[in-house]
Formats: structure tokens, C-alpha cells, sequence
């Protein structure tokens, strides 16, 4: 996987899934600024809104994704509105995450 992947999901749906509440917190407020990912990361969003790019292409998520980021990416994030979200880096990924997104109505 060397793509951001977005699942839009409710908050009970990624704490019995994920159990997110057990993942380190982060917020930012509306900023621009470049990220290289050395580890894996996948996050819930709580609040807020973001655009990410990387690659000629932007991915934009919100409250209620959950978004991952593969390791050795390099990006651009644009904060729109303030974000705060649940993380965890080098979380075991595997073709889950995919079945859930191709599966899910």
C-alpha cells in the first residue's frame, strides 16, 4: 500500500473495530505545512477537516474517517479547520482495512 486510504466510519464503529480510545492524541489548529511519514500511521479523525498532498493528487478527510498513512510517505497538509484525532503508528495493516473499504454499503 503506498496510498492515503479514507474510511469514513462513526466513532463507536472505529473504538469496537480499532479500539481507538487506546491510541496516542494529536490537534493542530489551521496551518500549512510539509510531513514525511518514517512509520506507518493510521488515525481516526474526532473534529476538523484537512486536504493532504502528495503524489500530482490531494486526499481530503474530516470528522468520521479514519485515514491511513503508509510509511515512507511525503506530504503537504492543509488544516482547514482545526483537526484533533486518535493515532498509532506501524499499526498492523493488512488487506482488513482494504476488504472493509471495497465491502462496506
Amino acid at each position: 500500500m503506498n496510498k492515503i486510504i479514507v474510511i469514513p466510519m462513526s466513532k463507536n464503529e472505529a473504538q469496537d473495530k480499532f479500539n481507538i480510545s487506546t491510541w496516542s492524541k494529536w490537534g493542530c489548529g489551521v496551518d500549512t505545512f510539509d510531513w514525511s511519514y518514517e512509520q506507518s500511521e493510521i488515525c481516526y479523525i474526532l473534529e476538523g477537516h484537512a486536504d493532504v498532498s502528495y503524489n500530482d493528487q490531494t486526499v481530503s478527510f474530516k470528522c468520521g474517517d479514519l485515514v491511513y498513512f503508509p510509511e515512507g510517505l511525503s506530504c503537504v497538509w492543509h488544516v482547514k479547520s482545526p483537526i484533533r484525532k486518535f493515532y498509532a503508528l506501524n499499526y498492523p495493516i493488512d488487506d482488513t482495512i482494504l476488504t472493509y473499504k471495497i465491502n462496506k454499503p
